[in-house]
């Protein structure tokens, strides 16, 4: 069975496929009506190419309940099931924007170093999402933009070359291969993998990527504590809810009650205890941060690792 799922496995990935992915009943095949001889595993599943996931991103598959078959079916809608939530986007640093040439001038200005670290953030967070509307623009309506126009000068270059047109063409392409860039860092960014892959433009792997991430965090169906199966979000986010502060206020009664941490940590000694009190440097700051990962999730004030590696020795600065 191992070898048999193996195999089947390499066949997906040989012939660039996706899988769907499911939202419902985990399972899609059920036999046996004693506990004894019941059986159920995910048989069924739906898979596309990468040119269907990137035309449909919301696409998304639900298992149905079954009734005279021992196999469920398998419901896939191209604009998923569950409406999507009018919510506020978080701030999120945007790479692209370290390759700004303006962009090491607006930190300077806008960059507070008398108020404390988290409201300093913030007010940078707020400024940051005013610049890039102003100055550093919408990508994607850029490289239609510099598509367009470039199309229109080879159109005229084609009827009859003229210098000036031929140092036009140089120049939007120069440009549009500079929003090429950015977008590349945009959904390299989004898909949070770990390095760039081979090759001069990767963006339509990353941004498959991006797709598949954002479609397998998002949750469109829980079941309840009745066993019913719930899609209106607001009551996803309750029962979310609940479930945690449930979990911790019963984590909570069991430590009181028991006691559970008592003896169970080694005691530092003092002189360790003296070494971990000591003050640190702005340059030991620095050093640590060559060991984080650049790329991985951001905190909660919207920046990855990588804004404090490209902006920390401009900080020691400032």
């Amino acid at each position: 069975m191992a070898r048999r799922c193996s195999r089947f496995n390499n066949w997906v990935e040989i012939n660039g496929l996706v899988d769907l992915g499911n939202s419902g009943p985990r399972f899609t095949w059920v036999r046996g009506n004693a506990e004894a001889t019941r059986k159920s595993t995910r048989l069924d599943r739906a898979l596309c190419n990468i040119d269907w996931r990137a035309e449909f991103q919301e696409g998304a598959v639900q298992h149905l309940i079954w009734d005279q078959s021992d196999h469920c079916l398998l419901l896939i809608s191209t604009n998923g099931f569950a409406p999507l939530p009018q919510s506020t986007k978080p701030f999120r640093f945007q790479v692209a924007w370290l390759s700004h040439n303006k962009f090491d001038e607006f930190l300077i200005q806008n960059w507070k170093s008398r108020m404390p670290m988290g409201q300093a953030l913030g007010d940078l967070a707020n400024n940051l999402q005013k610049w890039n509307k102003e100055i550093f623009g919408n990508l994607f309506r850029r490289k239609r933009k510099l598509w367009s126009q470039l199309e229109g000068v080879q159109k005229h270059l084609a009827e009859g070359a003229g210098r000036h047109l031929i140092k036009l063409e140089a120049k939007i392409r120069r440009e549009l291969d500079e929003v090429l860039g950015r977008i590349e860092t945009f959904w390299f960014q989004k898909s949070w993998m770990d390095q760039i892959r081979d090759g001069d433009r990767n963006t339509k792997y990353f941004h498959l990527s991006a797709i598949i991430r954002r479609r397998a965090n998002r949750v469109e169906k829980l079941q309840d504590d009745h066993g019913l199966w719930v899609t209106d979000q607001e009551h996803i986010k309750q029962i979310v809810a609940e479930f945690f502060s449930n979990l911790y206020t019963n984590l909570a009664a069991d430590f009181q009650r028991n006691d559970l941490l008592t003896g169970r940590f080694l005691r530092l000694e003092n002189d360790q205890l003296e070494e971990l009190s000591k003050p640190y440097s702005n340059m030991q700051v620095l050093q640590a941060l060559k060991f984080m990962n650049s790329y991985k999730a951001p905190g909660p004030d919207g920046y990855q690792a990588l804004f404090s590696k490209n902006i920390g020795p401009l900080w020691v600065l400032m």
